[in-house]
Protein backbone atom coordinates (compact mmCIF):
# COMPACT_ATOMS: atom_id res chain seq x y z
CA UNK A 1 0.00 0.00 0.00
CA UNK A 2 3.18 2.60 0.71
CA UNK A 3 4.24 1.55 -3.24
CA UNK A 4 4.33 5.13 -5.34
CA UNK A 5 4.20 5.43 -8.69
CA UNK A 6 7.36 7.34 -9.82
CA UNK A 7 7.34 9.77 -12.43
CA UNK A 8 9.82 12.72 -13.96
CA UNK A 9 8.21 15.89 -13.87
CA UNK A 10 10.06 19.59 -14.37
CA UNK A 11 8.84 22.36 -12.31
CA UNK A 12 5.93 24.24 -13.84
CA UNK A 13 6.71 26.16 -17.22
CA UNK A 14 10.45 26.16 -15.84
CA UNK A 15 12.83 25.14 -18.31
CA UNK A 16 15.89 23.07 -17.69
CA UNK A 17 18.04 26.83 -17.85
CA UNK A 18 16.41 27.26 -14.43
CA UNK A 19 15.58 24.62 -11.78
CA UNK A 20 16.98 20.92 -11.82
CA UNK A 21 14.36 17.85 -13.03
CA UNK A 22 12.83 16.48 -10.01
CA UNK A 23 11.44 13.03 -9.58
CA UNK A 24 8.04 13.57 -7.81
CA UNK A 25 5.54 10.60 -7.03
CA UNK A 26 2.29 9.90 -7.60
CA UNK A 27 0.35 7.86 -4.32
CA UNK A 28 -1.78 4.86 -5.09
CA UNK A 29 -3.43 5.79 -1.53
CA UNK A 30 -2.88 8.45 0.03
CA UNK A 31 -1.22 8.54 3.37
CA UNK A 32 -0.90 10.49 6.25
CA UNK A 33 1.91 13.01 6.67
CA UNK A 34 2.55 12.66 3.37
CA UNK A 35 2.66 15.26 0.49
CA UNK A 36 0.28 14.71 -2.43
CA UNK A 37 2.89 14.80 -5.02
CA UNK A 38 6.21 13.96 -2.97
CA UNK A 39 9.49 13.26 -3.87
CA UNK A 40 11.70 10.66 -2.72
CA UNK A 41 12.90 12.40 0.57
CA UNK A 42 9.49 13.72 1.44
CA UNK A 43 7.94 10.19 0.87
CA UNK A 44 10.62 8.73 3.23
CA UNK A 45 9.97 11.12 5.80
CA UNK A 46 6.16 10.72 5.79
CA UNK A 47 6.54 6.85 6.06
CA UNK A 48 8.74 7.33 9.07
CA UNK A 49 6.40 9.31 10.56
CA UNK A 50 3.42 7.22 10.31
CA UNK A 51 5.58 4.29 11.41
CA UNK A 52 6.70 6.13 14.70
CA UNK A 53 2.79 6.95 15.04
CA UNK A 54 2.22 2.76 14.19
CA UNK A 55 5.15 1.73 16.44
CA UNK A 56 3.79 3.92 19.52
CA UNK A 57 0.15 2.99 18.81
CA UNK A 58 1.17 -0.78 19.02
CA UNK A 59 3.19 -0.17 22.18
CA UNK A 60 0.07 0.90 24.53
CA UNK A 61 -2.05 -1.72 23.30
CA UNK A 62 0.23 -4.33 24.23
CA UNK A 63 1.07 -2.18 27.83
CA UNK A 64 -2.75 -2.61 27.62
CA UNK A 65 -3.19 -6.05 27.08
CA UNK A 66 -0.45 -7.02 29.35
CA UNK A 67 -2.16 -4.74 32.37
CA UNK A 68 -5.28 -7.13 31.90
CA UNK A 69 -3.21 -10.15 31.60
CA UNK A 70 -1.89 -8.99 35.07
CA UNK A 71 -5.54 -8.21 36.52
CA UNK A 72 -6.65 -11.27 35.88
CA UNK A 73 -3.69 -13.80 36.52
CA UNK A 74 -5.17 -15.18 39.47
CA UNK A 75 -2.15 -15.03 41.91
CA UNK A 76 -0.39 -17.09 38.96
CA UNK A 77 2.96 -16.45 38.97
CA UNK A 78 3.43 -17.52 35.41
CA UNK A 79 0.76 -15.38 34.09
CA UNK A 80 2.01 -12.69 36.27
CA UNK A 81 5.66 -13.10 35.16
CA UNK A 82 4.27 -13.38 31.70
CA UNK A 83 2.35 -10.23 31.77
CA UNK A 84 5.22 -8.49 33.34
CA UNK A 85 7.72 -9.09 30.33
CA UNK A 86 5.06 -8.22 27.60
CA UNK A 87 4.66 -4.70 29.22
CA UNK A 88 8.75 -4.16 29.94
CA UNK A 89 9.02 -5.46 26.29
CA UNK A 90 6.24 -3.13 25.17
CA UNK A 91 7.86 -0.29 27.10
CA UNK A 92 11.17 -0.52 25.65
CA UNK A 93 9.94 -0.45 22.07
CA UNK A 94 8.23 2.34 22.79
CA UNK A 95 11.15 4.42 24.11
CA UNK A 96 13.13 3.13 21.04
CA UNK A 97 10.48 4.10 18.64
CA UNK A 98 10.60 8.02 20.20
CA UNK A 99 14.32 7.98 20.76
CA UNK A 100 15.08 6.43 17.64
CA UNK A 101 15.64 9.95 15.82
CA UNK A 102 18.20 10.58 18.51
CA UNK A 103 19.93 7.62 18.22
CA UNK A 104 20.38 7.78 14.61
CA UNK A 105 21.30 11.00 14.57
CA UNK A 106 24.32 10.38 17.54
CA UNK A 107 25.82 7.71 15.15
CA UNK A 108 25.67 10.35 12.24
CA UNK A 109 23.50 12.94 10.98
CA UNK A 110 23.57 11.57 7.86
CA UNK A 111 21.03 9.22 8.63
CA UNK A 112 18.33 11.56 9.55
CA UNK A 113 19.35 13.86 6.58
CA UNK A 114 16.99 12.80 4.32
CA UNK A 115 17.69 15.15 1.68
CA UNK A 116 18.19 14.32 -2.20
CA UNK A 117 21.80 16.11 -3.63
CA UNK A 118 19.90 18.90 -5.71
CA UNK A 119 22.84 19.98 -8.69
CA UNK A 120 21.86 22.97 -10.34
CA UNK A 121 22.75 23.13 -14.02
CA UNK A 122 23.32 26.05 -14.39
CA UNK A 123 25.21 29.00 -11.95
CA UNK A 124 23.42 32.11 -9.99
CA UNK A 125 22.55 35.16 -12.24
CA UNK A 126 23.62 38.36 -12.23
CA UNK A 127 20.90 40.41 -12.65
CA UNK A 128 22.25 44.16 -12.24
CA UNK A 129 20.97 45.60 -16.08
CA UNK A 130 24.37 47.50 -17.04
CA UNK A 131 24.73 49.35 -20.07
CA UNK A 132 23.63 47.88 -23.62
CA UNK A 133 23.79 48.87 -26.78
CA UNK A 134 20.14 49.96 -26.53
CA UNK A 135 20.26 52.46 -23.62
CA UNK A 136 24.13 53.48 -24.00
CA UNK A 137 24.13 57.55 -23.00
CA UNK A 138 27.15 57.67 -25.09
CA UNK A 139 25.54 56.20 -28.18
CA UNK A 140 22.75 58.53 -27.88
CA UNK A 141 25.15 61.41 -27.46
CA UNK A 142 26.76 60.58 -30.78
CA UNK A 143 23.10 60.35 -32.43
CA UNK A 144 22.05 63.88 -31.43
CA UNK A 145 25.01 65.17 -32.35
CA UNK A 146 24.46 64.13 -35.88
CA UNK A 147 26.63 61.15 -36.05
CA UNK A 148 25.25 57.97 -38.32
CA UNK A 149 25.83 54.96 -36.24
CA UNK A 150 25.88 51.50 -37.86
CA UNK A 151 25.89 48.72 -35.55
CA UNK A 152 28.09 45.37 -36.63
CA UNK A 153 28.41 41.75 -34.49
CA UNK A 154 32.02 41.74 -32.75
CA UNK A 155 34.25 40.61 -35.49
CA UNK A 156 32.02 40.50 -38.42
CA UNK A 157 32.38 44.01 -39.96
CA UNK A 158 31.66 44.71 -42.42
CA UNK A 159 29.46 41.44 -43.64
CA UNK A 160 26.49 41.27 -40.04
CA UNK A 161 25.15 45.08 -40.14
CA UNK A 162 22.56 44.91 -37.47
CA UNK A 163 19.23 46.10 -39.29
CA UNK A 164 17.18 49.22 -37.40
CA UNK A 165 19.27 50.36 -35.52
CA UNK A 166 21.31 49.66 -32.06
CA UNK A 167 17.69 48.92 -30.56
CA UNK A 168 18.10 45.84 -32.53
CA UNK A 169 21.47 44.46 -31.27
CA UNK A 170 21.11 40.69 -30.09
CA UNK A 171 21.17 39.61 -26.46
CA UNK A 172 24.23 39.10 -24.99
CA UNK A 173 26.07 39.21 -28.21
CA UNK A 174 29.11 42.09 -28.56
CA UNK A 175 28.44 44.45 -31.39
CA UNK A 176 30.91 47.40 -32.57
CA UNK A 177 30.00 50.85 -33.48
CA UNK A 178 30.92 52.59 -36.51
CA UNK A 179 30.64 56.29 -37.96
CA UNK A 180 31.37 58.61 -40.41
CA UNK A 181 34.81 60.16 -39.15
CA UNK A 182 34.27 63.70 -40.58
CA UNK A 183 37.56 65.12 -41.18
CA UNK A 184 38.14 62.08 -43.09
CA UNK A 185 35.24 61.09 -44.29
CA UNK A 186 35.82 57.52 -43.67
CA UNK A 187 33.95 54.92 -41.65
CA UNK A 188 35.47 54.36 -38.69
CA UNK A 189 34.68 52.20 -35.13
CA UNK A 190 33.58 54.54 -32.35
CA UNK A 191 32.27 51.82 -29.69
CA UNK A 192 31.88 48.73 -28.53
CA UNK A 193 28.28 47.41 -26.66
CA UNK A 194 26.29 44.26 -25.54
CA UNK A 195 22.57 43.72 -27.48
CA UNK A 196 19.54 43.19 -25.52
CA UNK A 197 16.81 42.31 -27.91
CA UNK A 198 15.33 39.54 -28.22
CA UNK A 199 12.61 38.18 -30.83
CA UNK A 200 8.86 37.94 -29.82
CA UNK A 201 8.13 38.76 -26.23
CA UNK A 202 11.47 37.10 -24.87
CA UNK A 203 13.21 39.33 -22.23
CA UNK A 204 16.61 39.73 -22.49
CA UNK A 205 18.06 38.51 -18.79
CA UNK A 206 21.74 37.68 -18.12
CA UNK A 207 22.76 37.13 -22.06
CA UNK A 208 20.08 35.10 -22.30
CA UNK A 209 16.34 35.68 -24.30
CA UNK A 210 13.99 34.20 -21.86
CA UNK A 211 10.09 33.37 -21.67
CA UNK A 212 9.25 36.29 -18.99
CA UNK A 213 6.56 38.89 -17.42
CA UNK A 214 8.24 39.10 -14.05
CA UNK A 215 11.73 37.30 -12.81
CA UNK A 216 14.25 38.24 -10.20
CA UNK A 217 16.75 36.74 -7.75
CA UNK A 218 15.41 34.21 -4.45
CA UNK A 219 17.02 34.36 -1.25
CA UNK A 220 15.08 32.24 1.16
CA UNK A 221 15.78 32.49 4.91
CA UNK A 222 18.33 29.45 6.48
CA UNK A 223 15.54 28.65 9.10
CA UNK A 224 14.15 25.05 10.01
CA UNK A 225 11.58 24.52 11.73
CA UNK A 226 12.50 20.53 13.41
CA UNK A 227 15.56 18.81 11.96
CA UNK A 228 14.26 16.53 9.63
CA UNK A 229 12.20 19.61 8.20
CA UNK A 230 13.17 22.04 5.27
CA UNK A 231 11.31 24.73 4.36
CA UNK A 232 11.07 25.62 0.68
CA UNK A 233 9.54 27.63 -1.85
CA UNK A 234 6.27 25.70 -3.62
CA UNK A 235 4.98 28.08 -6.06
CA UNK A 236 5.30 31.95 -7.39
CA UNK A 237 1.73 33.50 -8.95
CA UNK A 238 1.43 36.89 -10.88
CA UNK A 239 -2.16 37.57 -9.45
CA UNK A 240 -4.07 40.41 -11.47
CA UNK A 241 -5.98 43.29 -9.20
CA UNK A 242 -9.22 44.51 -10.78
CA UNK A 243 -11.68 47.85 -9.34
CA UNK A 244 -14.73 45.40 -8.57
CA UNK A 245 -12.09 43.45 -6.13
CA UNK A 246 -11.12 40.59 -8.70
CA UNK A 247 -7.50 38.62 -7.67
CA UNK A 248 -6.89 36.68 -10.58
CA UNK A 249 -3.58 34.09 -11.00
CA UNK A 250 -2.95 34.48 -14.84
CA UNK A 251 0.51 32.69 -14.87
CA UNK A 252 2.78 30.99 -12.18
CA UNK A 253 5.93 28.87 -11.71
CA UNK A 254 6.38 25.81 -9.16
CA UNK A 255 9.03 24.59 -7.32
CA UNK A 256 10.41 21.82 -5.15
CA UNK A 257 13.87 22.83 -4.31
CA UNK A 258 15.54 25.93 -3.41
CA UNK A 259 15.72 28.31 -6.34
CA UNK A 260 18.17 31.00 -6.80
CA UNK A 261 16.26 32.12 -9.65
CA UNK A 262 12.75 32.46 -10.85
CA UNK A 263 10.59 33.75 -13.74
CA UNK A 264 7.22 33.80 -13.94
CA UNK A 265 6.09 33.25 -17.70
CA UNK A 266 4.59 35.60 -20.21
CA UNK A 267 0.70 34.45 -20.08
CA UNK A 268 -1.05 34.24 -23.39
CA UNK A 269 -2.75 37.21 -25.13
CA UNK A 270 -1.31 39.06 -21.99
CA UNK A 271 -1.33 42.27 -24.66
CA UNK A 272 -4.66 42.07 -24.47
CA UNK A 273 -4.99 41.63 -20.32
CA UNK A 274 -7.98 42.42 -18.97
CA UNK A 275 -10.79 42.03 -16.06
CA UNK A 276 -13.28 39.48 -16.27
CA UNK A 277 -16.13 42.00 -15.95
CA UNK A 278 -16.08 44.21 -18.83
CA UNK A 279 -16.92 47.17 -16.51
CA UNK A 280 -13.78 46.78 -13.76
CA UNK A 281 -10.48 48.59 -14.47
CA UNK A 282 -6.75 46.83 -14.17
CA UNK A 283 -5.89 48.71 -10.62
CA UNK A 284 -2.37 46.42 -11.49
CA UNK A 285 -0.53 43.31 -10.57
CA UNK A 286 1.24 41.83 -8.03
CA UNK A 287 3.04 38.51 -6.94
CA UNK A 288 1.68 35.45 -4.43
CA UNK A 289 4.35 33.51 -2.96
CA UNK A 290 3.56 29.88 -1.44
CA UNK A 291 6.16 28.63 0.98
CA UNK A 292 5.98 25.09 2.30
CA UNK A 293 7.06 24.40 5.77
CA UNK A 294 6.84 20.58 6.95
CA UNK A 295 3.83 18.57 5.57
CA UNK A 296 3.74 19.36 1.83
CA UNK A 297 0.73 22.19 2.50
CA UNK A 298 1.29 25.94 1.51
CA UNK A 299 1.99 26.90 5.22
CA UNK A 300 2.96 30.25 4.74
CA UNK A 301 1.41 32.71 1.60
CA UNK A 302 3.71 36.38 1.68
CA UNK A 303 2.74 39.10 -1.29
CA UNK A 304 5.20 41.42 -2.84
CA UNK A 305 5.15 43.99 -5.38
CA UNK A 306 6.86 47.13 -7.08
CA UNK A 307 7.98 48.46 -3.65
CA UNK A 308 9.98 44.37 -3.09
CA UNK A 309 8.65 44.63 0.32
CA UNK A 310 7.51 41.46 1.96
CA UNK A 311 3.55 41.40 3.38
CA UNK A 312 1.11 39.21 4.83
CA UNK A 313 -1.49 41.38 3.03
CA UNK A 314 -0.94 42.69 -0.51
CA UNK A 315 -0.50 46.32 -0.08
CA UNK A 316 -2.36 48.05 -3.36
CA UNK A 317 0.45 51.04 -2.83
CA UNK A 318 2.96 48.41 -4.12
CA UNK A 319 0.97 46.94 -7.15
CA UNK A 320 2.51 46.67 -10.56
CA UNK A 321 1.41 48.41 -13.78
CA UNK A 322 0.83 46.54 -16.95
CA UNK A 323 3.51 49.12 -18.42
CA UNK A 324 5.72 47.69 -16.76
CA UNK A 325 5.23 43.65 -16.70
CA UNK A 326 4.71 44.45 -20.27
CA UNK A 327 8.20 44.57 -20.87
CA UNK A 328 9.01 41.85 -18.99
CA UNK A 329 9.67 43.27 -14.90
CA UNK A 330 12.54 42.17 -12.80
CA UNK A 331 11.51 41.98 -9.00
CA UNK A 332 14.33 40.03 -6.81
CA UNK A 333 12.38 38.29 -3.73
CA UNK A 334 14.14 38.51 -0.22
CA UNK A 335 11.81 36.14 1.91
CA UNK A 336 14.48 36.65 4.40
CA UNK A 337 12.92 39.87 5.12
CA UNK A 338 9.60 38.20 5.99
CA UNK A 339 8.22 39.56 9.18
CA UNK A 340 6.60 36.03 10.65
CA UNK A 341 6.31 32.55 9.22
CA UNK A 342 3.60 30.29 11.02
Amino acid sequence: MFAPILASATDGDAGADDVPQSTVAKLQIPLPFVPENPDLSQYIQGVYRLLIGAGALFAVVMIIIGGYQWIFSGGSSDKTGAAKKRIFGAVIGLMLALLSYIILNTITPRLVALRLPKVDPVGRFDYEIGETCANSLELKKKEDSGADLKIYEKGNYPDKLVNGGREYAYCGRKHEVYAINRATGKLEQVYDCTGDYCTGVDVCVANVCLNAVVYGDIIMPPIQLIPWSDRYLEKIELVRYCTGGEKTSISEQTFRSKPGFYRVPRPDGFAGDRCIRAADKILGYYLKILVNDELGQWDDTFYTGKDRKIYKEMSLNSLISFNDLNGGYELNIDLSEASSYD
